[in-house]
């Protein structure tokens, strides 16, 4: 009768959070943002592509990029008022350059003209993405409570 003895792994599975003790390291959870199960020991800034980066909010606020984004969004946005990354010419479908992307560029030339911080985004988004792969900025894993 060590069936009846054995626990329950179907409890395990179907929970979000895998039990393990408090001192192991290795505990697996799920994440809020992404769904997917990551592990405590391996949670580091840039893992999670979903989360909210405060190095990218910040970067997206001191370049005045959402003078970018609002321009694009009521003037060059598809008939559900979806509108792509500001400084990119790949399509949604596929990535193939966008049939607008010239327009879009020169569109946002003439705005940096007045918004002359805008020029700083490529930049320092360069920069960001630079320290995403080093792995000190980036949206880290939050587990499900």
């Amino acid at each position: 009768s060590t069936a009846a003895s054995a626990p329950d792994l179907s409890l395990v599975l179907h929970c979000h959070k895998i039990p393990c003790p408090q001192a192991s390291s290795s505990c697996s959870s799920r994440c809020v943002y992404c769904r997917s199960v990551f592990s405590a020991s391996e949670n580091g800034r840039g893992r999670c592509r979903d989360a909210p980066d405060p190095a990218l909010h910040c970067l997206r606020q001191w370049t005045c990029v959402w003078c970018a984004e609002s321009l694009l969004y009521h003037c060059m946005s598809d008939s559900e008022g979806e509108f792509w990354e500001p400084c990119s010419c790949d399509d949604s479908m596929g990535g193939h350059p966008h049939p607008l992307c010239c327009a879009r560029w020169l569109a946002l030339l003439a705005l940096s003209l007045f918004v002359p911080c805008m020029c700083c985004y490529l930049p320092l988004r360069a920069c960001l993405r630079c320290g995403e792969r080093c792995g000190c900025c980036g949206g880290k894993h939050k587990a499900v409570r």
